[in-house]
């Protein structure tokens, strides 16, 4: 069996703005492949979340690559995001049974999975001057979805504005990941930016997830 997941397909897309409800997300723990995503089908847990179970609607063609692999899977579900390590065995052609006995991470009002964390960062303005001026920072948080991040050697007038354009570039295990962002809030005080991901790899996505779950689940 192939052990690397196939690519996802044009219905497998991952949207940037987070999981909607009804949504899974699956990564595979290893590798360098994109998470795919796919529909809820059914979800149960037990007492205190330790036993999590969920089957996955994806494409044939990922479901046949997963089969046997461990993978990160988040689920939109009940209102709230759950996340959790599980092995994936295939239940049909085009769906998957995911379990798991981690305690699931719980985000309620939220489409992504966010830990704290401190990476090497730089901000560039994309509308300001060419080249743009780079920013040094370093992350305070971070999702696949959006990051929040400490600026540095700037006073207020250098801090960047509600709604600018901005790539961020982030040192993830020794390799620079670049995601175009836009400025969603700022607090000049404690030179901090929140900045949500409007373009990134899905590969780039995905060791993002990783990264992630690797520091909020057991």
């Amino acid at each position: 069996m192939d052990s690397t997941p196939a690519s996802p397909s044009a219905d497998a897309a991952v949207p940037m703005g987070g999981l909607a409800p009804g949504a899974v997300l699956v990564t595979p723990v290893s590798g360098a492949g994109a998470s795919v995503a796919g529909e809820l089908d059914a979800y149960s847990s037990g007492p205190a979340g330790l036993a999590v179970q969920l089957r996955a609607v994806l494409p044939q063609d990922v479901v046949e690559s997963l089969d046997g692999l461990r993978v990160w899977v988040t689920a939109h579900t009940d209102g709230q995001l759950v996340a959790f390590q599980a092995v994936a065995r295939r239940a049909g052609r085009t769906s998957v049974d995911l379990a798991g006995v981690t305690v699931p991470v719980q985000e309620h009002r939220r489409g992504s999975v966010r830990a704290s964390t401190t990476l090497p960062a730089a901000l560039r303005l994309t509308e300001a001057g060419d080249p743009p001026p780079r920013v040094s920072a370093r992350t305070v948080d971070l999702s696949r979805a959006s990051c929040r991040v400490q600026l540095e050697g700037v006073d207020a007038a250098g801090m960047p504005v509600v709604g600018d354009l901005v790539d961020v570039e982030i040192d993830l295990d020794g390799r620079s990941t670049v995601a175009r962002s836009r400025v969603l809030r700022v607090d000049p005080r404690s030179a901090q930016a929140v900045l949500q991901f409007t373009a990134l790899d899905p590969e780039d996505a995905a060791r993002i997830e990783r990264h992630v779950l690797r520091l909020v689940t057991p």
